[in-house]
């Protein structure tokens, strides 16, 4: 981004980059709100990965089972994963709580589980993070 030329038809994209502190000529230091939105957005890559490449069919059939603490261990695990990756803090969220007692359930009935989830969740990662490193190869060359 910072050696390309900007053209007309790439407004739109700049003025969302610039919504999360992403601008040309200057560095990278989101604030506060920019960083729960890379957040989101780190989580929401990730969940599409899942969706997308079905990665994770842990036998979901309803909200709140083994298969869907499963999924969501994934992508809880991918979007921590992405979160390090692009030096953002985690932060709590009050909404993720409820996904705990299925959790614990889910780690005590197989001790496997969490190096499951974490597998999954890495290779998701490096997908992701490889896409990125394909753009800024595109970007030196």
């Amino acid at each position: 981004m910072q050696i390309e030329p900007w053209l007309p038809r790439d407004k739109a994209m700049i003025d969302i980059l610039k919504s999360v502190g992403i601008d040309k000529g200057k560095a990278f230091s989101p604030d506060a709100k920019a960083q729960d939105a890379l957040k989101a957005a780190a989580r929401e890559a990730h969940d599409w990965f899942d969706a997308r490449y079905e990665t994770s069919d842990f036998g979901r059939k309803r909200w709140g089972d083994e298969g869907y603490a499963m999924e969501e261990l994934v992508a809880e695990l991918g979007a921590a994963f992405l979160s390090a990756d692009l030096d953002l803090t985690p932060e709590i969220r009050d909404d993720h709580a409820a996904y705990i007692p299925t959790w614990i359930r889910v780690l005590k009935n197989d001790k496997r589980a969490i190096f499951t989830a974490a597998a999954h969740a890495q290779r998701a990662a490096n997908f992701l993070i490889s896409l990125q490193a394909k753009v800024e190869a595109t970007e030196v060359a």
